[in-house]
């Protein structure tokens, strides 16, 4: 809108000062963005008493929002935390927030990405951008968080004769991403 217009036997047109960014009606003034970028959407008046003269504003097109990919570690531990990251963001005038898709597994500070194992299972840690060009969009990454490790017993037979061999077995046991090995309290006995 160009505001106290005064033609004075001349006649005004809308112009871009660049068509790659914005384009306008030159008679209509309606603006159509093309591409990221500024620049500015001018009224010039021709051919009237003192012309031409001319007024503008400046006009910024932002990008449409985009998010490439989500990156992170898995498998974590209950209780454990890492920080996810998401990755080619572009916000495009919205806001970007993380959020888990099942918080009994994984919760996300919406701010940070700092990620907290809460029980074994394997949900998305997702990054969303609303309120930008184009709509919203997202990116995710599966994280599995392991169980704590554990054993219930151990067993086999006892007692056993010198020279004597016998396997024991290990129950009830989770390893949680480590490894299980044997030992004997006393190898003398």
């Amino acid at each position: 809108t160009t505001n106290g217009v005064v033609l004075s036997g001349g006649t005004g047109a809308w112009s871009s000062s660049d068509v790659l960014v914005a384009t306008v009606n030159p008679a209509t003034g309606l603006v159509t963005a093309v591409g990221a970028g500024t620049c500015n959407i001018i009224f010039t008046i021709t051919g009237g008493c003192n012309g031409p003269v001319s007024a503008q504003q400046s006009l910024t097109v932002n990008p449409n929002a985009a998010v490439t990919s989500v990156t992170g570690t898995s498998p974590l531990c209950i209780g454990a935390t890492t920080t996810y990251t998401a990755n080619g963001v572009v916000l495009g005038g919205g806001t970007g927030a993380w959020s888990s898709s099942d918080i009994l597994v994984a919760t996300v500070n919406p701010a940070t990405g700092l990620v907290t194992g809460v029980a074994a299972g394997t949900c998305n840690i997702i990054f969303t951008i609303t309120g930008g060009c184009g709509g919203t969009v997202s990116a995710q990454q599966s994280i599995t968080v392991d169980p704590n490790s554990s054993i219930t017993s151990v067993t086999g037979a006892s007692p056993l004769c010198i020279g004597a061999t016998t396997t024991y077995t290990a129950n009830g046991v989770v390893l949680s991403g480590g490894t299980g090995a044997w030992s004997s309290s006393d190898v003398v006995v």
